[in-house]
């Protein structure tokens, strides 16, 4: 906190402490500033935040975010919140471990929102495995900050929601329908996908093999000159000058993957 009160004294010392994070990070200026757009995206659509003035501590104006009620409100929900770090939860029990992913999953799907009714059972039975850890913790599991799917390892991911293959697929040429849940709640997401549709590619296409011998350079000097102006010839104190030749294979096409790209694009 202190950092960063330190950064606000002038707009000279928040280049500095960007700078700072720069060089030690080995990560460009710009490139940490695209980090901040998409969070600064959602703090703003989803209305937790506003755009107004504010100050340096040298009296200068600049452009900023402040809170709106609906992200105070969120604010101190979170500082009233329990949170709960990777290592906390690698010493866990692993049954324990397993509870505590499931109830911090679906609660977390619960407040933004989602119904877990169907699911309900299961929630149950993990908050019941998880009491002991909610105990030391001084929480009923709602109250969690722990995402399992950003925490946890791929095994104990899989261990806490476990793949089932017996979910709906939709096959080419199927109607779209609804897809049940699967029974935690989550699928293999296999109704997302269909068979593209293929066509056959008409245009330059289909005669390309033929422009890839003697005849290309030929071919695009014809095509680019039938269908844009060359620049006339000018008289100077030299005499006329001619427009400069223009050797087309070298100056478009360098390989034979840019002649394709161009083929596909035609």
């Amino acid at each position: 906190m202190a950092t960063i009160e330190a950064a606000r004294a002038s707009a000279a010392d928040t280049e500095a402490a960007v700078a700072a994070v720069s060089g030690a990070r080995k990560i460009q200026v710009n490139t940490l500033q695209n980090y901040t757009r998409w969070p600064i995206a959602l703090l703003r659509d989803l209305g937790w935040a506003t755009r107004g003035p504010a100050r340096f501590g040298d009296g200068r104006k600049y452009g900023t975010f402040h809170l709106t009620d609906k992200g105070q409100a969120l604010a101190d929900r979170v500082v009233r919140s329990v949170d709960l770090r990777v290592d906390d939860a690698a010493q866990l029990a692993p049954e324990e471990r397993k509870a505590l992913a499931a109830v911090a999953h679906f609660r977390m799907l619960e407040r933004s929102g989602f119904d877990v009714a169907p699911v309900g059972e299961r929630i149950a039975e993990a908050e019941a495995l998880a009491a002991p850890v909610f105990e030391r913790l001084g929480t009923d599991g709602r109250n969690l900050l722990f995402s399992p799917f950003q925490s946890l390892s791929l095994e104990d991911i899989a261990a806490a929601f476990p793949a089932h293959g017996q979910t709906a697929r939709v096959e080419e040429g199927a109607s779209r329908t609804a897809v049940a849940a699967a029974p935690d709640g989550r699928d293999d997401r296999s109704h997302l996908f269909v068979h593209p549709n293929m066509v056959t590619a008409e245009g330059l296409a289909r005669a390309a093999p033929t422009y890839f011998g003697r005849n290309w350079p030929n071919f695009w000097q014809s095509t680019v000159r039938s269908t844009s102006r060359l620049r006339p010839s000018r008289k100077t104190t030299q005499g006329t000058r001619k427009p400069r030749s223009i050797r087309w294979s070298r100056t478009y096409f360098k390989s034979s993957a840019s002649r394709a790209t161009i083929l596909a694009l035609a």
